[in-house]
Order: C-alpha cells, then structure tokens, then sequence
C-alpha cells in the first residue's frame, strides 16, 4: 500500500519541540509515509504513533498505523486501529478493507466477507475488496462467488486478481 500524505491546512496547537526543531502532525505522517515507503516499519510506527499523539482524531493516520502493524504481523494492534479508524469514521472504506485483510490471514473468513461487503457498499468500484472477499470465498469452499470476486477484481485492474481469476477458471475447467 502506497500512503499519500495528509493535506492539513491548519496545524496551529499541533506542534511540539524535538531535538529535530518543530515537528507537526503533518511532519510526523509524512515521515510516517516515507519511512514505509523505505521499508523501515518501526520507524513508521513510531512516527505514526507521534502523529497520533497530536492529532488522535484523525481516522487515517490510524488506518496508515494498522496497515504498518499488518506488514509487521501484529495483528492484534493492527485490528485496534483499524477498529479505531472506523470508530472515528464510520464510513473509512480503507479501513474496512485492510481489517478484512487481517481477518483473512487470521483465517476469519465470514469476518473478511462482511467486511469488504461493507467496503464495497460504500464504492462498489474497490478491486482491493473484490480481491480479498475472492480469496475468503475460495477458502471456505465458494468457487462460484470467488471466480466473480476476482473477475471484477481483475475489470478493475488489480493484477493479483487476474491472476486468481486465470488460476480458479483453470481449476475449474471454466472457460467463460
């Protein structure tokens, strides 16, 4: 997953002293971000853990600190902070689709389902959704549902959706 930074245009009271020199809400996700994007998830952690610290309202530095928990393995914080990011906004789509993820690893099949079916009644058009709710249907035995899964999946252009629409037609023997 690929972070955008947060546009903030107003972080006055949102500021504290480092050794750094003055470090903002924005200042700590962006290094957040960045950290990520290097592959340095304790750093990504940690600053996005500061940019909570200042800005506790905001539901998607959460979701950014619960995709970070995932890739860490953590998944017991990472469902914290996914729940926190849908406690703070009901309708955080991203955050329905990465703890269906994580209920997906952890084998929670019918969890993973309900939430990409939640996702995907706020944007009916998130191949990410499709792609997991696929794999959570195939895993409890559901080829049909599946096979559709990856197919929008793959009509919205995720790659890894193709690839399981390919492999479960093959297995299958179904061609259309």
């Amino acid at each position: 997953m690929h972070f955008k930074p947060l546009k903030m245009e107003n972080v006055d009271g949102l500021e504290i002293m480092n050794p750094e020199g003055l470090i903002t809400f924005k200042d700590w996700s962006e290094r957040g971000c960045n950290l990520h994007e290097e592959g340095n998830l304790i750093g990504a952690y940690e600053a996005f853990s500061e940019a909570i610290n200042l800005r506790p309202e905001d539901s998607n530095i959460y979701v950014k600190i619960g995709v970070v928990c995932v890739k860490m393995e953590n998944y017991y914080n990472a469902i914290r902070d996914l729940k926190r990011a849908i406690s703070l906004n009901p309708d955080c789509m991203e955050a329905f689709v990465q703890r269906g993820s994580v209920y997906l690893k952890q084998q929670n099949f019918d969890y993973a389902i309900n939430d990409c079916n939640y996702a995907l009644s706020l944007d009916p058009n998130i191949e990410e959704a499709y792609f997991v709710r696929g794999i959570a249907f195939r895993e409890k035995g559901l080829s049909d549902k599946a096979k559709n899964d990856f197919k929008k999946s793959c009509e919205l252009g995720n790659n890894n959706g193709c690839q399981e629409y390919e492999e479960i037609l093959y297995s299958m023997n179904d061609w259309t």
